[in-house]
């Protein structure tokens, strides 16, 4: 809904690494159902991005519940998510070692014209975000990746002393 209000949404300063746990965590029947392995490993040190914490993790979700999907159809067993910060760029990937066997069966997320579409939804919010999906398939592997530019930690600390805004005045009832 709040993609296709085609509005500015709120934006604030995320951890990619919480967005990624989440997703994870929100994702955990459905892959423990498919007796898939998920394995994170999340740099400690990833800079923050500015965006909307809810179409962001909405991003995480469907990229990584089309993995298990795609995963479902194949024999690959375990989903690596990682996350990594360098030249100003946070990365989010999802790789699958195993599946698809060929890059032909990558294309299985395209010929689903849910996925498609989802995962349409999911170009136009990053793009929204300055940001972007990459899909990369060879022999036995795939990998998405979540590319979203880092937030300066200065730009970080300036904006924050700027938010702060005016005092509010207590509220009181009327008598």
């Amino acid at each position: 809904i709040s993609f296709a209000r085609q509005s500015p949404s709120p934006r604030s300063p995320l951890d990619m690494n919480t967005l990624a746990r989440t997703a994870v965590k929100l994702t955990q029947p459905q892959w423990e159902a498919l007796e898939i392995e998920v394995r994170m490993q999340l740099d400690s040190g990833l800079p923050k991005v500015l965006g909307d914490s809810n179409q962001l993790l909405q991003v995480c979700l469907q990229l990584l519940g089309n993995s298990l999907h795609l995963l479902a159809d194949h024999r690959g067993r375990i989903v690596h998510v990682t996350t990594e910060g360098h030249d100003g760029v946070c990365l989010l990937q999802i790789s699958i070692p195993g599946a698809p066997a060929s890059p032909g069966d990558a294309a299985a997320l395209d010929d689903n014209a849910e996925d498609a579409l989802a995962l349409s939804a999911c170009q136009g919010i990053l793009q929204e975000h300055h940001g972007q999906i990459i899909r990369e398939s060879r022999e036995g592997a795939m990998r998405l990746q979540v590319e979203l530019p880092a937030i300066d930690p200065i730009t970080l600390t300036s904006t924050a002393a700027e938010s702060k805004g005016p005092a509010m005045w207590p509220s009181q009832p009327f008598a």
